[in-house]
């Protein structure tokens, strides 16, 4: 009699186990929030096989005290950090470049060669529409589209890979704008603090991608941008 009471006592063990993973998994599918958003390309928009890029701007507050920015393009909000890096424009625009690459049948006008453009269309005193700036550089420079991103907040790891004090916190979005219209044919977002699993059960497949590790603000924007651009446009 005890060891079938033993017996039946390790089955609903078991079974609890089974449906406490259960819920967690379905949980995570209710609650999946990783922080990124892709959008879709729009039906009729055709392949890109020439691309502009905008060099990739850091959007600070005005007011120090300023906990929240807007997107200049889409008014989206997002949180500040009064810590982010001034060349973080830079490295995640790198970032984003490095990806674009790989796709070998995009051919790719790259920052440098787009910021002159960029300037002659945006006029002495930058109050014209931006996606009108946007869609004259790109047909001024002969391609499909046009690629700007804009950097919200990049804040650096404190401490260490197995001890953080303050973890990486990363936020940035792309919009690829189709040069004969103006029309945002696709974007992608990444706002991301960095978790531990204990934290948040439900980032657990997010958790395992940064390799169980408290990781810097770039490999927090390395994954990101590789999530985001999953579905860019032509993307193989």
């Amino acid at each position: 009699m005890i060891k079938m009471t033993r017996l039946f006592k390790g089955k609903r063990d078991h079974v609890g186990i089974s449906c406490f993973l259960l819920i967690l998994f379905f949980c995570y599918g209710c609650h999946h929030n990783t922080g990124v958003r892709r959008g879709l390309l729009l039906q009729g928009s055709g392949p890109i096989s020439r691309l502009a890029v905008i060099p990739f701007q850091v959007i600070a507050p005005a007011d120090h005290d300023a906990r929240m920015l807007s997107c200049p393009l889409c008014n989206a909000a997002f949180q500040t950090d009064r810590d982010t890096q001034p060349t973080a424009g830079q490295i995640v625009q790198d970032i984003v470049l490095e990806n674009l690459r790989r796709q070998k049948q995009l051919s790719i006008i790259t920052p440098d060669a787009t910021a002159v453009a960029y300037r002659h269309a945006t006029g002495a005193d930058h109050q014209e529409n931006l996606t009108d700036v946007l869609q004259r550089t790109a047909k001024e420079l002969g391609v499909e589209a046009i690629l700007i991103g804009y950097v919200f907040r990049y804040r650096e790891l404190r401490g260490r890979s197995y001890s953080a004090e303050k973890p990486a916190s990363v936020a940035f979005e792309l919009h690829l704008v189709r040069a004969s219209d103006g029309v945002v044919i696709w974007s992608g977002t990444f706002d991301k603090t960095q978790e531990s699993l204990m934290e948040n059960l439900f980032q657990m497949p997010f958790f395992f991608k940064l390799g169980i590790k408290w990781v810097t603000a770039k490999e927090l924007s390395e994954v990101g941008v590789s999530e985001i651009m999953r579905n860019f446009p032509g993307r193989q």
